[in-house]
Protein backbone atom coordinates (compact mmCIF):
# COMPACT_ATOMS: atom_id res chain seq x y z
CA UNK A 1 0.00 0.00 0.00
CA UNK A 2 3.15 2.29 0.40
CA UNK A 3 4.11 2.22 -3.30
CA UNK A 4 7.03 0.42 -2.51
CA UNK A 5 8.53 -2.11 -5.30
CA UNK A 6 8.54 -5.79 -4.44
CA UNK A 7 10.77 -8.22 -5.27
CA UNK A 8 10.05 -12.38 -5.17
CA UNK A 9 12.42 -15.21 -4.66
CA UNK A 10 11.32 -18.70 -4.41
CA UNK A 11 13.31 -22.22 -3.86
CA UNK A 12 12.78 -25.54 -2.27
CA UNK A 13 13.82 -26.17 1.35
CA UNK A 14 15.82 -29.18 0.36
CA UNK A 15 16.63 -30.40 4.03
CA UNK A 16 13.23 -29.93 5.09
CA UNK A 17 11.68 -32.43 2.17
CA UNK A 18 10.96 -35.92 2.60
CA UNK A 19 10.86 -36.54 -1.28
CA UNK A 20 14.49 -38.66 -1.57
CA UNK A 21 15.66 -37.19 -5.04
CA UNK A 22 15.24 -33.07 -3.09
CA UNK A 23 18.68 -32.55 -3.20
CA UNK A 24 19.84 -34.12 -6.49
CA UNK A 25 17.65 -30.62 -8.61
CA UNK A 26 14.64 -32.94 -9.74
CA UNK A 27 11.86 -30.52 -8.62
CA UNK A 28 11.50 -27.64 -10.84
CA UNK A 29 10.17 -23.98 -10.05
CA UNK A 30 9.53 -21.80 -12.57
CA UNK A 31 7.60 -18.63 -12.98
CA UNK A 32 4.58 -18.31 -15.15
CA UNK A 33 3.83 -15.76 -17.63
CA UNK A 34 7.26 -14.14 -16.99
CA UNK A 35 5.59 -12.86 -13.42
CA UNK A 36 7.65 -13.32 -10.16
CA UNK A 37 4.71 -13.51 -8.07
CA UNK A 38 3.29 -16.69 -9.92
CA UNK A 39 5.38 -19.83 -9.94
CA UNK A 40 4.63 -23.31 -11.35
CA UNK A 41 6.36 -26.19 -9.07
CA UNK A 42 7.29 -29.67 -10.96
CA UNK A 43 6.94 -32.54 -8.86
CA UNK A 44 9.30 -35.78 -9.98
CA UNK A 45 7.70 -38.26 -11.39
CA UNK A 46 9.79 -40.81 -9.13
CA UNK A 47 7.98 -39.16 -5.93
CA UNK A 48 5.87 -41.39 -4.20
CA UNK A 49 2.75 -41.07 -1.97
CA UNK A 50 3.21 -39.18 0.67
CA UNK A 51 6.46 -37.17 -0.12
CA UNK A 52 6.46 -33.52 0.30
CA UNK A 53 8.33 -31.14 -1.12
CA UNK A 54 8.69 -27.43 0.64
CA UNK A 55 8.80 -24.38 -1.23
CA UNK A 56 9.82 -20.77 0.13
CA UNK A 57 8.63 -17.80 -1.20
CA UNK A 58 10.50 -14.45 0.09
CA UNK A 59 9.00 -11.07 -0.56
CA UNK A 60 11.02 -8.02 0.20
CA UNK A 61 10.24 -4.47 -0.41
CA UNK A 62 12.84 -1.47 -1.73
CA UNK A 63 11.44 1.11 0.88
CA UNK A 64 14.08 3.13 3.45
CA UNK A 65 13.92 0.41 6.18
CA UNK A 66 13.48 -3.02 3.78
CA UNK A 67 11.33 -5.54 5.01
CA UNK A 68 11.50 -9.35 4.03
CA UNK A 69 8.32 -11.42 4.46
CA UNK A 70 8.62 -15.83 4.08
CA UNK A 71 5.69 -17.45 3.40
CA UNK A 72 6.10 -21.67 3.17
CA UNK A 73 4.27 -23.56 1.15
CA UNK A 74 3.95 -27.54 1.25
CA UNK A 75 3.43 -30.13 -1.78
CA UNK A 76 2.17 -33.39 -0.08
CA UNK A 77 2.40 -36.37 -3.35
CA UNK A 78 -0.76 -37.92 -3.46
Amino acid sequence: PDGDLVSYNWWQYAEADTYAGSRDGNVRITHVDADPAKVMVTVPSDAVSGDTIHIILAVSDNGEHSLTAYQRAIITVE
